[in-house]
């Protein structure tokens, strides 16, 4: 995805984590983390992508309102910004909501098609 639209495929050299080797978006080429993780079957599974193009350069944007599914997607700058906004979009109870440095900057509840628990 860039442009905010979904094109084509593109290749980026990505950093990785240094003691875990896992690959880390990067704000510097406008690369960012999306997931989206499974509610319904209670697991650990989650989907992972890398997309460009919302020029996001802090935090991250979360919803709960996607296809007929309604998993939680984040798209970040950090893993850390992933954690913090997936646990602020459960407590939040679906719909919208944006972070950054550990803090809520604004949010949506969707309390009836947001996200049903």
């Amino acid at each position: 995805m860039y442009d905010r639209y979904f094109k084509r495929a593109f290749r980026s050299k990505l950093p990785t984590h240094p003691s875990d080797n896992y690959v880390l978006p990067s704000i510097d080429i406008d690369v960012l983390k999306l997931v989206v993780i499974d509610r319904h079957h209670v697991t650990k599974n989650f989907g992972t992508a890398f997309v460009r193009g919302f020029g996001l350069k802090r935090g991250a944007i979360a919803c709960t309102t996607n296809c007929e599914n309604q998993n939680p997607v984040v798209l970040a700058t950090s893993d850390v910004d992933i954690a913090f906004a997936a646990r602020a979009i459960h407590e939040l109870g679906g719909g919208y909501i944006a972070v950054a440095n550990g803090k809520v900057l604004g949010s949506v509840e969707l309390a009836v098609a947001g996200c049903m628990r």
